[in-house]
């Protein structure tokens, strides 16, 4: 699976041989998408990133990764407190989609606020031609990741929703 939530691969080559791979790539018939599109389709899935939705502040847990984690592995630095999280099931925090009522793109690390309190933060926001609104991704307290869940942003409405926005079984 790759990180755009469809089949696939995502290769990652040294720049010595970064041209070569890209080549040979099209050569096969690969067309080019360019880092926009694929910021999109990645926020689409709702798969999070190293050093926007993940960072060393964030579990893996937090972050909907559960699927990454060996909870049958020896030890390791953090395993504490990921178990712990994972057997009691209440992270602090949960990597959510939101979607942003208007066409407004917010920026990353705005926060979230529910009666007039900071619940969150927006982590990555784009326009999806696909789902023709602006959605994001965004990390939020625990009690505030329902589906449904009303937030704001400023003076702007956002919606919790379910991730995937979209669905790529290709």
């Amino acid at each position: 699976r790759s990180i755009f939530g469809g089949a696939g691969f995502d290769i990652r080559s040294s720049v010595s041989v970064g041209g070569a791979v890209w080549q040979a790539l099209l050569d096969a018939g690969g067309t080019p998408i360019g880092s926009e599109m694929q910021e999109i389709l990645r926020v689409e899935a709702g798969t999070p990133r190293c050093g926007v939705e993940i960072d060393e502040s964030v579990a893996p847990l937090e972050a909907g990764l559960s699927d990454t984690v060996d909870f049958d592995k020896g030890c390791y630095i953090g395993q504490e407190v990921i178990a712990k999280m994972h057997f009691r099931g209440k992270p602090r925090r949960y990597l959510v989609g939101v979607e942003v009522d208007g066409d407004e793109i917010l920026e990353p690390n705005t926060d979230i606020v529910a009666e007039n309190k900071t619940v969150g933060r927006i982590t990555s926001c784009v326009y999806s031609p696909q789902l023709d609104r602006v959605i994001a991704l965004a990390i939020v307290r625990r009690g505030m990741h329902d589906v449904g869940q009303c937030l704001q942003v400023g003076d702007i409405a956002v919606k919790v929703v379910v991730l995937p926005f979209v669905t790529r079984n290709d």
